[in-house]
């Protein structure tokens, strides 16, 4: 009886630590996929393309389309949530998605920054990461966790999320040729 305890305990350790992996992996894999630089810097890359005398309004209209493009991208998936579709179909959506927004881009910025294909790669990659990874992800969070850990493994995973936001935003600003990070962050969602 004691060595049938022992083996579920050992086993539920082994769980416990597959899941703080997960809790980490997971927010990780989503970010990488180029969203935190999509969102941070889709405002200023907006206002570059278009070319306006008033930089104001140049930010402004930026700043609408993202918003624009993050409000779709948040409805888009909810017909789907609630007729039980595959949230591993609607994943691989969403990433191919992101991969199509990422190529836009890096054709963009090596054909000389050309700004609807700039625009539609932004925007693309704003709708289906809503749609795949960013969707899924708060569905894996809410439903994936077990009830005991649910709380520590959400903060770890917003936490977790929340930096590599940072990291990935941060590492953008400092990489001068403008088409290496989007190849990275295809790539990154390929993976």
């Amino acid at each position: 009886d004691s060595k049938q305890r022992e083996l579920i305990l050992l086993e539920q350790k082994r769980l416990d630590n597959n899941l703080y992996i997960i809790a980490v992996l997971l927010p990780t894999a989503c970010q990488i996929s180029g969203i935190s630089v999509a969102t941070q810097y889709a405002t200023r890359i907006f206002e570059g393309v278009f070319q306006i005398d008033n930089q104001y309004l140049g930010a402004a209209l930026g700043a609408t389309i993202m918003s624009i493009s993050k409000i779709i991208g948040c409805l888009i998936p909810f017909p789907f949530l609630n007729r039980n579709f595959n949230p591993t179909t609607m994943f691989l959506i969403g990433i191919f998605g992101t991969i199509s927004g990422n190529l836009l881009l890096i054709i963009a910025n090596a054909m000389g920054n050309s700004t609807w294909l700039i625009v539609s790669g932004t925007c693309l990659l704003l709708l289906f990461f809503e749609f795949g990874p960013g969707t899924v992800q708060y569905i894996l969070f809410g439903e994936f966790y077990p009830e005991n850990a649910k709380n520590i493994l959400n903060s770890i995973s917003f936490a977790t999320m929340s930096a590599t936001s940072i990291i990935f935003t941060f590492t953008f600003g400092f990489i001068n040729i403008p088409w290496v990070p989007f190849t990275i962050f295809a790539v990154g969602s390929v993976i």
